[in-house]
């Protein structure tokens, strides 16, 4: 297993194939694995970086609280460590949120950034997954999520203290919009029709990257997806990975690829390569809002 000390915390990382850098992280109490069917296909054309973070996964957690602004330190500081420069990003999920911090934070860090079903506020949540977040919730998925933790976790028996400390992020979190706007980065925003993320937020963060494409010159796009976030499924890691490569499926010229049992489609390496995201058009796509 491979291991870099970043930011304080000894996390592993995966690294596959070779070419332009590109990070995927994963979702909250999730890890590197939720992204297992779709690695291989990015390795095919580029240096694919998937690490776990702190309190995830095989990376231990440490004293002090874990927020989406010390995970994008901490992204921030293993991009620094292992020389990605400046590297494409696919976040899911917290993943999302943590990518948008990270463009934020370092805009000499990213090439282009995909989000997928980022809420980007504890009130971007709707009303089922908030109370699916919460232990004593008739509907509360925390069972099944301190399963899924506990397959990889350094240490199984943590998981009430990480999940405290996830409960608190996900709750006391807010990106303004006016730092929305400093994003520099081709973005493209996933959401899904079924997600634990309201896609009013999506077009709320759209309206704030309409307002930066004045100063950057670069365009942000929204798609939404008839397709579930994984979470409010309470499904297994292969499902949920088969979740996550639904939602690369959105379109390109080179449709879609056989990944296990599920698809793959060249829709987000197309994103990656094509600066102004001109050509996303896909059938089982609806473009609800663009800008430019």
């Amino acid at each position: 297993m491979t291991y870099v000390d970043a930011n304080g915390v000894h996390t592993y990382y995966e690294e596959h194939g070779s070419g332009d850098p590109l990070l995927l992280l994963h979702g909250g109490l999730a890890d590197a694995s939720g992204f297992a069917l779709q690695t291989p296909a990015f390795a095919e054309r580029y240096r694919v970086v998937v690490p776990d973070r702190r309190g995830h996964g095989r990376t231990p957690d440490v004293d002090g609280p874990i927020t989406y602004d010390v995970m994008a330190d901490d992204t921030i500081a293993l991009m620094d460590d292992l020389g990605t420069g400046p590297a494409h990003l696919v976040g899911w999920s917290d993943g999302g949120d943590i990518g948008l911090l990270v463009a934020i934070k370092r805009p000499d860090l990213l090439r282009k950034l995909v989000v997928m079903g980022a809420n980007f506020s504890a009130a971007g949540l709707t009303p089922e997954a908030a109370a699916a977040f919460e232990p004593e919730s008739p509907t509360t998925i925390v069972p099944v999520m301190r399963d899924m933790w506990k397959e990889a976790a350094v240490d199984p028996e943590r998981f009430d203290v990480v999940f405290e400390k996830m409960h608190h992020c996900w709750f006391d979190f807010a990106i303004p919009p006016a730092d929305l706007e400093r994003i520099a980065a081709p973005t493209l925003v996933m959401a899904g029709d079924d997600d634990i993320a309201r896609f009013e937020s999506a077009l709320c963060a759209l309206s704030s990257f309409d307002g930066r494409r004045n100063r950057h010159g670069h365009r942000a796009q929204v798609h939404r997806h008839v397709i579930a976030h994984g979470y409010d499924l309470a499904v297994g890691i292969e499902d949920r990975a088969g979740v996550v490569a639904t939602l690369f499926d959105i379109g390109g010229k080179g449709g879609a690829a056989q990944c296990g049992s599920h698809f793959f489609g060249d829709g987000v390496v197309e994103v990656l390569e094509d600066l102004e995201f001109d050509r996303i058009t896909h059938k089982k796509t609806r473009v609800y809002a663009k800008s430019g």
